[in-house]
Order: structure tokens, then C-alpha cells, then sequence
């Protein structure tokens, strides 16, 4: 990995306030592992029932959350085509 793309796996990890992180090369891809202090799509609790609302409504904001993530790695990497 170049200077360059570790700088930006930096600055990624920054945005998301990652605990660590971890990078390695599988096949010709990037795989790139974010220790977050969120924690997204926990299970939902028992006792609630389907019909609530409220449940459903976290499930939207939580995938929207993970949405955020992807656009912010595609954008670090979108100029990047070199290996």
C-alpha cells in the first residue's frame, strides 16, 4: 500500500472515530475493517413487539448510518483507480 492510501484509511478512520482499524489486500480488492464505537444493527430487544414503531423507525436511522459509512469510503477512494 502506498503512503498515500494509508494516509487516507487515516483520515477515514478519524472522520469515523475509529477505535483502530485494519487494511489488507484480498484478491485485487481493499478489505478494510472499522473497529467503530457504534454499534450498527444491534438486535433488537424481545419483549417489543413488531407493530412499535419506534423499533422500526432506529432501523431506518441505523441503516442510513451505514449508508453514511460506504459514501464516505467510496468519496476517499473514488480518485484513487491506481493500485
Amino acid at each position: 500500500m502506498t503512503p498515500a492510501v494509508m494516509q487516507r484509511l487515516q483520515q477515514l478512520a478519524n472522520v469515523f472515530n475509529c477505535i483502530d482499524f485494519q487494511a489488507s489486500l484480498y484478491q485485487d480488492k481493499l478489505l478494510v475493517l472499522l473497529n467503530t464505537s457504534q454499534d450498527f444493527l444491534p438486535p433488537p430487544p424481545i419483549a417489543v413487539p413488531l407493530s412499535d414503531g419506534a423499533a422500526g423507525y432506529e432501523f431506518v436511522v441505523e441503516v442510513s448510518a451505514m449508508y453514511a459509512l460506504i459514501e464516505a469510503l467510496l468519496a476517499q477512494f473514488a480518485h484513487t483507480s491506481q493500485p
